[in-house]
């Protein structure tokens, strides 16, 4: 069992730098509630499985293994509700489901801004250490921005 340091009087007052935070064993001295065990789920494609993982940065790793798969020059990285799409390879309806949820895979919330930024950055270091540099395409380039590998052809705008 999880358990979460909540934000009250007496928290504030004497542990405000552990609010929010979970813990499995508590200190006897914060205030505390029972949570749900979260973890990050991941399931690349359509016929994949559900994977779990305890942070976004650890999904992105397995990700990345199967993102180096099919090497390829330029990655862009667009979020879809309840996952992401990694082109060229994993759009639509082969996208790859990315959220938290519950020991049995039950959908709680999707990530954060930060956490999708921990996702790509375990994507990221996991895609160079095993084939070499690649580019990934950043959220400030321009709609019409650099050409992605022949015969590509996705409308959204690059973004995380």
């Amino acid at each position: 069992m999880a358990y979460l340091v909540v934000d009250n009087a007496f928290n504030r007052a004497n542990y405000p730098d552990m609010i929010g935070m979970k813990v499995n064993n508590p200190p006897s001295y914060v205030n505390v509630k029972e949570v749900d065990e979260e973890f990050v789920w991941t399931r690349v494609g359509d016929p994949g499985e559900y994977e779990k993982a305890d942070t976004p940065y650890q999904a992105g790793i397995e990700v990345g293994k199967m993102v180096a798969l099919r090497p390829c020059k330029q990655v862009a990285f667009r979020y879809i509700r309840t996952g992401v799409e990694i082109a060229p390879y994993f759009v639509q309806d082969d996208y790859i489901g990315l959220y938290w949820g519950d020991k049995d895979s039950h959908w709680n919330k999707d990530l954060s801004s930060y956490e999708r930024r921990e996702f790509e950055r375990g994507v990221e270091e996991q895609v160079v250490e095993l084939i070499g540099p690649v580019e990934f395409l950043m959220p400030n380039a321009p709609k019409n921005g650099p050409p992605l590998p022949r015969g590509l052809n996705i409308s959204w705008p690059w973004r995380f």
